[in-house]
C-alpha cells in the first residue's frame, strides 16, 4: 500500500505542476483596453450613421469617394478600421457577458457535482452487487430466461381438458409475457444514453433537479448493467474454484433458494453490507467483492464522463459541467483548467480510496 500511495502522490504532484504552469501561462495579465484612433472615433460619434445597416455603410463609402476621389485607399482603410474596431468591441461585450466563473460559485457547483458523484458511486456499487447476487441465485436454481420459460411452457403444456386448466395456463402465459415485455423495457432504458431518456421525458420532469440527474446517472448509459455483469462474472468464476467444491462435499449449505429465515433471505440480499453466514456463497461473495473493488477505479471515470455528458447535453445552467462548456465557449482557459483540476482530484481520490479498501480487504483475508 505504501508504494501505491507514493505513486498516487507523485502523479498528483506532477499533474498539479502541469496544470499550474498552464494556468499561469493562459491566465490574462489584465483586461485589454481598445485604443480608438481619433478619426475612427469621430465617425462613430455621428448619430446619423448606423453602421449596423449595410446601406448606410455603403452610402458613407460613396460620399467619401465623391468628395475626395484621390484618397480612395485611405477611405477603404478608414472603413476597415471602423469595422475592425466594432468587431472587437462586440467581442469584448460578449466576453464581458461571459465572465470567468466566480471562484465562490464554482466551489459550490463543484461540491454539488461531487456529492451527486459520491451518491451515484455508492448506488451503482450497491445495485451492481444486489442485481448480480440475485442473478447468480437464479442461475444456481437452474432457472432460465423468461423467454425460454415461455417457450418451454408452450412445448410442454399440460392437458387442457377443463376450463380451469385452460384459464390457469392462459394466466401463466399472459403473466410471463407481461414480465418479459417489462424486462425488455427496463433493459432498453438501462442501455439508453442519458440524453435520449432525458429528452423523451423532459416535458414531465424538472431536468434541473438533483433527483432527476441521480436517476439518469443510475439508470442510463449502461453503467448499472455493465458492472452488474462484471460482478456476476466474478461470482461465477469463484463458484468454479476448488474450495467451493470442497465445501459442497462437506455438506455446507448450498441451497440458493431466496427465502425468509435462510442465509439467502430477501433481507440479506437487499442489505448494503451483505452477509450470508453459514452458506457456501458467503466465501464466493467475499472473494468476488475483493476482485470488484479494483473495478471501482474504472467505474469512476465512466461515471464522471456520464455526468458531464448529462449536464452538458441538457444545458443545465448553474452546473459544474455546464460551466466547463461555458468557459470553453468564451475561451477562458484558466477557468477551464480549474474545473479540469477539480475533476482530476475527484477521480484520483476515488482511486486512492479503492486501493485503501482493497488493502483492507486483503489484510482481513490474510488474518
Amino acid at each position: 500500500m505504501k508504494n501505491t500511495f507514493t505513486e498516487h502522490i507523485l502523479s498528483i504532484l506532477f499533474v498539479s505542476l502541469v496544470l499550474t504552469a498552464l494556468f499561469l501561462w493562459l491566465r490574462p495579465a489584465h483586461e485589454v483596453n481598445l485604443r480608438v484612433p481619433a478619426q475612427v472615433q469621430s465617425y462613430l460619434d455621428q448619430d446619423f450613421i448606423d453602421f449596423d445597416k449595410p446601406f448606410q455603410r455603403a452610402l458613407l463609402r460613396d460620399l467619401l469617394r465623391l468628395y475626395e476621389p484621390q484618397k480612395q485607399a485611405a477611405h477603404d482603410s478608414l472603413l476597415q478600421a471602423i469595422d475592425s474596431y466594432r468587431q472587437k468591441q462586440m467581442h469584448d461585450y460578449v466576453s464581458m457577458r461571459g465572465k470567468r466563473a466566480h471562484l465562490g460559485n464554482l466551489f459550490w457547483m463543484y461540491l454539488k457535482f461531487a456529492l451527486i458523484y459520491i451518491l451515484l458511486m455508492g448506488l451503482i456499487y450497491y445495485g451492481a452487487q444486489t442485481c448480480a447476487v440475485y442473478r447468480f441465485a437464479r442461475y444456481r436454481q437452474g432457472r432460465s430466461s423468461l423467454f425460454n420459460e415461455l417457450i418451454g411452457a408452450i412445448k410442454n403444456k399440460p392437458l387442457l381438458n377443463s376450463w380451469k386448466n385452460k384459464l390457469r395456463f392462459l394466466g401463466y402465459m399472459v403473466k410471463t409475457s407481461l414480465k418479459m415485455i417489462f424486462s425488455a423495457l427496463v433493459y432498453l432504458m438501462l442501455f439508453s444514453p442519458a440524453y435520449v431518456l432525458a429528452y423523451s421525458i423532459k416535458s414531465d420532469f424538472n431536468t434541473n433537479s438533483d433527483i432527476f440527474i441521480l436517476l439518469l446517472g443510475l439508470f442510463s448509459n449502461g453503467l448499472l448493467v455493465t458492472y452488474t455483469n462484471k460482478f456476476y462474472i466474478f461470482l461465477k468464476t469463484e463458484s468454479r474454484k476448488g474450495y467451493v467444491q470442497t465445501a459442497r462435499v462437506k455438506n455446507l449449505d448450498n441451497d440458493y433458494t431466496i427465502k425468509k429465515g435462510r442465509p439467502l433471505s430477501p433481507a440479506s440480499l437487499l442489505a448494503f453490507r451483505k452477509s450470508f453466514s453459514g452458506h457456501v456463497f458467503e466465501h464466493i461473495f467475499m472473494n468476488a467483492r475483493r476482485q470488484y473493488i479494483s473495478a471501482i477505479k474504472e467505474q469512476a471515470t465512466f461515471l464522471v464522463s456520464g455526468l458531464i455528458i448529462i449536464e452538458m447535453a441538457l444545458n443545465i445552467h448553474g452546473r459544474f459541467s455546464y460551466e466547463l462548456l461555458r468557459q470553453l465557449l468564451y475561451k477562458n482557459y484558466d477557468s477551464v483548467i480549474i474545473i479540469v483540476a477539480g475533476i482530476f482530484y475527484l477521480i484520483k481520490l476515488t482511486e486512492i480510496f479503492a486501493d485503501y479498501l482493497l488493502e483492507k480487504e486483503e489484510r482481513r483475508i490474510a488474518n
